[in-house]
């Protein structure tokens, strides 16, 4: 069983709407997922089928999370769409491997050393 996530521009392109879509492996049959429905909660009681239940495995959620969720995030990440907390670290990364790479010709005491970035 495999999981798509599909967006479309309505509206002139003012609106995205996603469209979660399952596929059997075996028949290639189609399937789309039904709207969200919110029911209201009475105090007290326990709903008996959660929308989505995580275990953790040894800390590693990534291994416990419905396929459905996957497929969602990774098809907005795919898109572009990312967590407002999400802070992109590429940079960071390159700018760190720089500096090592720096400290490395200083403490090996080249002659003439440029420094990255100046």
């Amino acid at each position: 069983m495999k999981f798509k996530l599909r967006d479309e521009f309505v509206d002139r392109g003012r609106i995205r709407e996603f469209s979660l879509y399952r596929i059997n492996g075996e028949s290639k049959e189609v399937h789309e997922a039904a709207p969200l429905v919110f029911n209201p909660l009475v105090e007290g009681v326990v709903q008996a089928d959660p929308f989505c239940s995580v275990k953790t495995m040894g800390g590693d959620l990534r291994v416990a999370v419905p396929p459905e969720l996957m497929a969602i995030f990774e098809g907005l990440w795919d898109m572009g769409i990312r967590p407002t907390a999400f802070e992109d670290r590429t940079r960071e990364t390159g700018a760190i491997r720089d500096h090592l790479e720096d400290m490395r010709r200083l403490a090996l005491k080249d002659k003439f050393v440029k420094l990255k970035g100046m």
